[in-house]
């Protein structure tokens, strides 16, 4: 069972897709503050399969997330998925250009999408050759 952090300060946004990513056949962990992210990549514990980081955190933008695992050469290869209200193309630009693996803006995507999403993803990411 893959394991998927969700990023996400709004508890009915998070209990929502943790259902739903139950459902889906995942294990999730629930992060409510972007700092603690850190926090959990730097223990013993399971790395994530993948990231779903809203970027819109009353601590921490998503977007310095994004740049911060992205510039850890151990951390890197997780891919993360920016999940937003903010439906601009200079945001969608901006998460590409610092790494983002896709850009979801919240409206445009329901739960069901965003599941069918990450396995798109996290599918790809297995069927590509080792680096």
């Amino acid at each position: 069972m893959s394991l998927i952090y969700i990023i996400e300060d709004d508890e009915f946004m998070s209990r929502l897709y943790e259902r739903m990513f139950r459902e889906g056949g995942y294990e999730i962990k629930i992060i409510p503050e972007a700092n603690e992210v850190f926090v959990e990549l730097s223990g013993a514990g399971e790395r994530p399969a993948l990231i779903l980081c809203d970027i819109m955190m009353p601590d921490v933008s998503g977007f310095d997330v994004l740049k911060h695992l992205k510039q850890d050469p151990a951390l890197k290869d997780i891919p993360v998925v920016m999940w937003t209200n903010l439906g601009g193309k200079e945001e969608a630009e901006k998460a590409r250009a610092l790494g983002a693996d896709d850009y979801l803006v919240k409206s445009d995507y329901g739960p069901k999408e965003t599941l069918a999403k990450v396995d798109q993803i996290l599918a790809a990411k297995r069927a590509a050759p080792a680096a």
